[in-house]
């Protein structure tokens, strides 16, 4: 998975290399709103920019009664305009972190005025994954999946997420997993050396999100987990000082001991 931009190559090239690829694979296309905005815009922009794209037509991708495109966000909404609910709050709603907070795709256009491309990029790529995830559980929901082939899924993203990224930041057991796990969790800042506490217990996953209470620190964590990443929020001191938190975003880290969670800030 890439996310290749302007920033690297024209708009006439990404086009000519996306559809080149469609008439290579002819793969069913999985969208989230792919009927009603990315198919269009790439049909557009490909007459625009004089794109040659038999590929596109090897299938019926832009006939909606049929499966060649899945558009998840009609499919979930059985094709009724006013029950249809965004990307982002499904994948909340299923325990997967959505998209980045104060980051949504109305955004883009500015970010791209303001030359974020990579950026965008990195939105473009976390909209695939929780699209595909979102994928995976309408698999499961159909039959099409039982829960070990879902849960291997799950597991063989991850582990290619954390090909591609390298060295990471959180170790954790099956992110799919509904079992009470044992915690253990050390919070500091990346570079420190001093000032870290530790707190640990027992908390139940729930999809992908548990809590983490602990009454003595006056301390709620709220931990949504995602293939290579984890998104805490906390509530309370924690006991780490004035206007001290360790809310944010954590990368996986490989090679930690597999009973505990150790958190690092990136």
């Amino acid at each position: 998975m890439e996310s290749p931009h302007v920033g690297d190559r024209t708009e006439k090239d990404l086009i000519s290399a996306f559809v080149n690829k469609i008439d290579e694979l002819r793969p069913q296309l999985v969208t989230f709103n792919g009927s009603g905005f990315d198919l269009p815009v790439v049909r557009y922009r490909a007459v625009v920019n004089e794109v040659s794209a038999p590929g596109l037509s090897a299938r019926p991708y832009f006939n909606r009664y049929t499966e060649d495109a899945r558009d998840l966000c009609d499919v979930l909404a059985s094709f009724n305009a006013q029950c249809r609910a965004s990307l982002d709050e499904i994948c909340r709603l299923m325990g997967i972190p959505g998209k980045p907070d104060g980051f949504c795709g109305s955004d883009v256009e500015s970010y791209f005025r303001d030359g974020k491309i990579q950026e965008i990029s990195a939105y473009c790529e976390r909209d695939v994954v929780n699209t595909y995830r979102v994928w995976l559980r309408h698999a499961l929901f159909r039959g099409r999946l039982d829960r070990s082939k879902h849960e291997e899924s799950e597991l063989r993203l991850s582990d290619f997420l954390d090909s591609r990224k390298g060295s990471t930041c959180i170790n954790d057991k099956a992110i799919s997993s509904h079992k009470p796990i044992a915690a253990s969790t050390a919070m500091c800042e990346p570079s420190s050396t001093v000032g870290c506490i530790e707190t640990t217990g027992e908390v139940p996953l729930s999809g992908d999100a548990t809590n983490y209470v602990d009454k003595e620190l006056d301390c709620t964590l709220s931990f949504n987990f995602m293939p290579a990443s984890l998104v805490l929020n906390q509530d309370g001191s924690c006991g780490l000082g004035l206007n001290v938190s360790a809310a944010g975003t954590y990368k996986r880290v490989s090679g930690a001991p597999s009973a505990t969670r150790d958190i690092c800030r990136s």
